[in-house]
């Protein structure tokens, strides 16, 4: 053990020198060394394993080993030479941690990336169930930023929970780690979804924390599982007045009811006199407190929806015309809105009459949610409203990649008073815009009213397109074209699979592209109005001829459906054009399929079939169609006449002979 013992020190020591000295050999590398070989990220990389010293000797009192303790002195080329000569990168210490835990604790970013780069785990807990970035989030580093991004980018899982039930946002809360949380937040998004750390940050009174957590998109009205209570009720118990004002100007509900069957106003009871009656005035005040929203960049959020959803960013603002609106966005439920009533219900924003409302009994801080059924880019909104006292005043436009949030702010806008305070009149219109983000979940959340008993509204109507237009055209080289066809209306999906054949003639004159696109709208139409049905309109003839044109015969189907239709003849052959495309003709017309200058043949009696193309919807003729021999011309029976005669003549001629 006397170079190993030596091999320690020397590590401890920082001596570079005596440490290359211990691990070189002066004999034959056949006999005392061999080479092994481990593939790294980038490429393969040479590793030398010695057989005359223990590179992996433990420290009884520790558990270190000299890579471990090498990285814990921050001695980096010792640590790569150790490494070199095959140190057990994933040794661990009497307390379960590796060097990859140590490279954090010592805020040394440059060998936490080279212990990464060679195999280092990023998902390894130590006996208090603690990953690197749980040390990350809980120790005061300068590098913390840089450290949590590279941990995140090289695969850390943000939500596991260490053995007291807590995640790195957790702790980074906890510790007022304010940098670290930041970073968490914004390199890993999902963690808005945490209600654990705003109430521990609230526990504690880290006012800053609490403001950082809610700016970033955190909502203060989560119950948070590990406590069973939400943030305020726990800023209220420990009596942080700082952190109730900031919680109640972000929205934050003082009549929930946490698994206590308390809220904020009986815990309040429970407080030392003067601290109760302090609090009591806060509360009661809190309508007077000025409403504060997150801080999300919106060219952040363009950014984020465009790299997930599509191709092509969002790099300018657009002002897109009106999407005809949809009431099944939305359901009058507790998923979809704030406020769900049975009479004057949120649906009837949606509901196109301009004299229906919703009305929201609250002051402050009601939402309803959109589900567009597929992205869309938004340009604008229409706030149907009236002249009255409870007109919306405030409000937000929040998105999301989910239905449950967590929700980014990306504008704010405040209605006016306008139009007639009849409620019997039709709204007034007031368009919001100069802002441009792509969403499938929007959240519509209103701040305030202007000084009514009640928020009250008509409608909405958002502006924008359809992102499967965007998509489509992009996919057939047509991109360009897009804010040509948008400003002509064709900004819902089925609008666009309804243009007019004549206006893609005019608008593209590459036809490889244009065969591309109306391929792609044809697919399109498919699959919103597929070919369920046909029905006969002129059935075939019973009688022909063989070859002979026979009489155009038409089938329809449902309205909208374009599908191509073929004819089968069993046992028979078709001639000529043996296939038509449906023509749509509106919402509310039979869709047309008419067959035309075909024959059949040879002769024989056949059942006409017309069937589907890509579907297995098939119509049989009700009659069977006999197929005759072909009828001879007129000159065609003289001519064999004059045959027939000729070789009568012939004949007579021999028989004289």
């Amino acid at each position: 053990m006397g170079k190993e013992t030596d091999l320690l020190k020397a590590v401890k020591d920082g001596d570079v020198g005596k440490v290359q000295k211990l691990l070189s050999t002066t004999v034959k590398r056949g006999t005392n060394e061999s080479l092994c070989w481990q593939t790294g990220q980038s490429e393969d990389k040479i590793r030398v394993e010695l057989r005359h010293i223990n590179v992996n000797v433990v420290e009884p009192k520790t558990g270190n080993t000299p890579l471990l303790l090498a990285v814990l002195s921050g001695h980096k080329s010792i640590a790569e030479r150790l490494i070199f000569n095959c140190a057990d990168i994933t040794a661990r210490d009497l307390k379960g941690n590796t060097c990859l835990h140590f490279s954090v604790f010592i805020d040394r970013c440059d060998i936490m990336e080279m212990l990464i780069q060679n195999g280092a785990q990023v998902n390894t807990e130590n006996m208090d169930g603690n990953l690197a970035l749980h040390i990350a989030c809980q120790s005061r580093i300068e590098n913390s930023e840089n450290i949590i991004k590279k941990l995140i980018e090289a695969g850390t899982n943000v939500w596991i929970k260490n053995k007291f039930n807590h995640t790195a946002l957790d702790l980074a809360a906890m510790y007022g780690h304010n940098d670290g949380l930041k970073a968490l937040l914004d390199y890993a998004p999902t963690l808005r979804n945490n209600n654990t750390a705003i109430v521990e940050a609230s526990i504690r009174g880290f006012v800053k924390t609490v403001e950082i957590v809610l700016e970033l998109g955190i909502s203060p009205n989560n119950m948070d599982d590990n406590h069973g209570t939400f943030a305020l009720h726990e800023a209220v118990r420990y009596c942080r007045y700082e952190v109730v004002k900031v919680l109640i100007s972000f929205g934050a509900k003082i009549d929930l009811i946490n698994l206590k069957k308390e809220t904020p106003e009986s815990i309040v009871e429970s407080l030392p006199d003067e601290a109760s009656e302090k609090m009591r005035h806060l509360l009661a005040g809190s309508e007077n407190i000025t409403p504060r929203f997150p801080k999300t960049a919106i060219q952040s959020t363009q950014k984020q929806a465009a790299n997930a959803d599509s191709k092509r960013p969002l790099s300018h603002i657009k002002n897109y015309p009106p999407i005809p609106t949809d009431i099944t966005w939305t359901q009058n439920r507790p998923k979809y809105c704030s406020s769900c009533t049975e009479k004057n219900p949120n649906t009837q924003l949606l509901d196109g009459n301009p004299c229906t409302f919703w009305v929201i009994p609250v002051l402050h801080n009601a939402w309803v949610i959109m589900d567009l059924q597929v992205n869309h880019i938004i340009t604008g909104i229409t706030i149907l409203g009236w002249n009255s006292p409870q007109m919306l005043k405030t409000f937000q436009l929040q998105i999301s990649d989910y239905m449950e949030g967590p929700w980014s702010t990306v504008s704010s806008h405040t209605c006016e008073t306008l139009g007639s305070s009849d409620p019997k009149e039709k709204a007034f219109p007031q368009k919001f815009g100069d802002f441009t983000f792509q969403t499938r979940y929007l959240r519509v959340y209103l701040v305030d009213n202007h000084g009514g008993s009640y928020i009250c509204f008509q409608g909405i109507e958002l502006h924008g397109v359809d992102c499967r237009i965007t998509d489509t055209l992009q996919e057939a080289g047509l991109y360009k074209l897009a804010d040509d066809f948008i400003h002509l209306n064709f900004n819902t999906w089925k609008s666009f699979l309804d243009v007019p054949l004549e206006l893609l003639d005019e608008k593209v004159d590459n036809n490889e592209k244009k065969a591309s696109l109306l391929e792609m709208i044809y697919r399109g139409r498919r699959e919103m109005y597929p070919l369920k049905t046909l029905k006969w309109i002129t059935p075939p003839v019973t009688s022909t001829f063989v070859e002979e044109t026979i009489p155009a015969f038409t089938v329809q189907s449902d309205p909208g459906v374009t599908e191509v239709l073929q004819v089968i003849v069993q046992g028979g052959q078709v001639k000529g054009n043996a296939c038509c495309r449906m023509e749509s003709h509106g919402d509310r017309k039979a869709s047309i399929g008419t067959f035309k200058d075909i024959s059949l043949t040879p002769e024989g009696l056949y059942t006409i079939i017309v069937k589907g193309v890509t579907s297995n919807v098939m119509l049989m003729a009700p009659k069977a169609t006999e197929v005759r021999p072909k009828v001879k011309s007129s000159d065609d029976i003289s001519s064999a006449f004059e045959e027939i005669n000729s070789m009568l003549s012939d004949v007579k001629a021999s028989l004289n002979e």
